[in-house]
């Protein structure tokens, strides 16, 4: 059996209560294995412990006394379940009381964070727990600390970045196999223009954060030591501060994460929850990418792939991209994608040389690819395979 857990705290599956609050868009980049689990009528079973919060920081939760933590969160999952208008077939499930042969999914982004002593007794019973580590960039080094004192533990995420030097410099003692459980394309995403009939230009999309203004602070240190990098998405950033420069080559689409400037830590602190990206929600990416032959996303200097990037070949686009962070997936350079090196000079000298060339063909081999492998059927059956033979 395959168990969720605390699934009401972020917005990997679904619409987390706070998002609903502060009427943030929920992005629910892995919504598609309860939205399959759903559809074939499966149940789908979630652990909720009393460790996380949706509203209060964990720094402040973890004080609360124990019942109190327990009522907030189960309050909390009933928000989420009325929210998401979830039936019967979400089941709540207790936790096991000794060894148990079940495998629990969890993502790093929370629970692997705070006082992890609260939920190692019961996290250590399960026979896998499976981490994924979509936004490990942020206190990556607790992160790393605490999965590691688990021995049922596996690591997971989008591509396998286990030769990515920023994976390595943390994970060093990671010895299993690195599980490969990737995001999946929504049906909208498809071709809707001949590819000659489209700009013989590249469209670059996605957001960027400035990590120098983001708090608390601690949590991005570890990033910005290692890479030397005040973004997770460098190539966005310069596309987005040269864009008049370039616009022959590139039309950007690339926004600031939030609106950043010189406020005062308090109002800092407050935009913290304010996501500012309704210049990027307000655009229908699947007419802007039909418009153009090329895209580039960008990939994070942690090592893992863009969603945009997949949503962009299944429009129809010639996909330029780092080699470096699509292992493990299947694509090949210079057969479903056009490979750079990740700086903006090569960038921009392999647009100049392939606008010349006919590339159709690569734009026709990554569609169908992608929507043979990244539709949600197809990836919610890989994950299924990978995370029930971990119970083997």
């Amino acid at each position: 059996m395959i168990v969720l857990y605390n699934p009401h705290v972020d917005d990997f599956l679904a619409e987390p209560p706070h998002f609903r609050f502060l009427k943030r868009r929920p992005l629910k980049k892995y919504g598609f294995f309860i939205d399959e689990s759903l559809r074939n009528g499966q149940e789908v079973n979630v652990l909720i412990d009393g460790t996380c919060s949706a509203f209060i920081p964990e720094k402040i939760f973890h004080q609360l006394p124990k019942f109190l933590r327990h009522l907030i969160s189960d309050l909390e999952y009933q928000r989420w379940l009325k929210i998401n208008q979830f039936g019967s077939l979400v089941k709540r499930v207790e936790a096991p009381q000794e060894k148990s042969d079940q495998v629990l999914l969890a993502f790093s982004y929370k629970a692997a964070t705070g006082n992890f002593s609260l939920r190692h007794a019961v996290l250590s019973r399960y026979k896998a727990v499976v981490f994924h580590l979509s936004h490990y960039f942020i206190l990556t080094k607790e992160k790393s600390d605490h999965i590691k004192t688990l021995d049922n533990a596996w690591l997971a995420g989008d591509s396998d970045v286990t030769e990515v030097d920023y994976f390595k410099k943390f994970f060093s003692w990671y010895r299993k196999e690195f599980l490969v459980l990737s995001f999946a394309i929504a049906p909208r995403f498809n071709a809707r223009k001949n590819f000659f009939k489209r700009q013989n230009k590249c469209v670059a999309t996605g957001s960027f954060h400035d990590l120098t203004q983001e708090l608390p602070a601690e949590k991005y240190s570890a990033f910005m030591e290692t890479t030397q990098s005040s973004t997770y998405h460098p190539i966005r950033k310069k596309i987005y501060e040269q864009a008049p420069l370039h616009s022959n080559l590139i039309d950007c689409q690339v926004s600031p994460y939030r609106q950043y400037g010189s406020a005062s830590k308090l109002k800092r602190a407050l935009n913290h929850f304010l996501v500012k990206q309704k210049k990027y929600f307000s655009i229908d990416l699947v007419d802007l990418y039909n418009d153009y032959r090329f895209a580039v996303v960008g990939e994070e200097l942690a090592g893992f792939p863009a969603l945009g990037a997949f949503e962009a070949m299944a429009c129809g686009c010639v996909l330029i991209g780092d080699p470096r962070y699509y292992k493990g997936l299947g694509l090949l350079a210079d057969k479903h994608f056009i490979p750079y090196d990740e700086t903006l000079e090569n960038l921009l000298q392999t647009i100049a040389k392939k606008k010349a060339g006919v590339t159709n063909h690569i734009a026709d081999t990554s569609l169908d690819f992608v929507r043979g492998h990244f539709n949600s059927a197809a990836v919610y059956e890989r994950w299924q395979k990978s995370l029930l033979c971990l119970m083997v």
